[in-house]
């Protein structure tokens, strides 16, 4: 076989590759399609962060680890069959002067949706991600010094890519 037709049978091998691989990402689009008509979000719950201490006894976080900030709560976010749009729900925390880590963290029950979290710094930069591809059950962002050196009112977005309800629950801590 000459050179010419040996590099124009790789050619078309590529070819036949890149429209079966175009072809497959179509059809799982069509297969995975919602659209987020609604939105409902229940009352959030906020609780005192907590860590465990010896004996098991529950000991509040700052006392444990030095000066912290945080809250958690319960909400839920909704969405009905159609094209694939994603949708969000946005917290917001502050981050005040030496700050020297921090967690960002969604659950909710697996199988139950698909859920991301990005964190954004007070220009809405985003500083981290948590998009863990199908339905883990959890995503976490952890913040690091270097991270949190801008202050004030950061947010954080849980994204919904439409369908299946879903509950979850959220939390945020900065240490000092």
């Amino acid at each position: 076989m000459a050179l010419k037709d040996v590099l124009e049978d790789k050619k078309k091998k590529r070819t036949i590759t890149i429209v079966g691989t175009i072809v497959i990402i179509l059809v799982t689009a069509g297969v995975f399609s919602y659209e987020a008509s609604s939105i409902e979000v229940k009352e959030v719950i906020e609780e005192e962060a907590v860590e465990t201490g010896e004996a098991g006894e529950e000991v509040p976080a700052e006392e444990e680890t030095g000066e912290h900030e945080g809250e958690e709560g319960d909400d839920m976010i909704t969405g009905t069959p159609g094209p694939i749009i994603k949708f969000y729900i946005e917290y917001s925390f502050q981050v005040n002067e030496n700050a020297r880590s921090g967690t960002v963290k969604i659950e909710w029950s697996t199988g139950k949706g698909d859920l991301d979290l990005y964190v954004y710094d007070p220009q809405g930069n985003e500083i981290g991600s948590s998009a863990n591809s199908g339905f883990t059950g959890e995503e976490i962002v952890d913040l690091s010094a270097g991270d949190l050196t801008k202050t004030g009112e950061w947010t954080f977005h849980v994204i919904h890519w439409g369908g299946t309800p879903v509950e979850y629950h959220w939390s945020w801590d900065i240490y000092y």
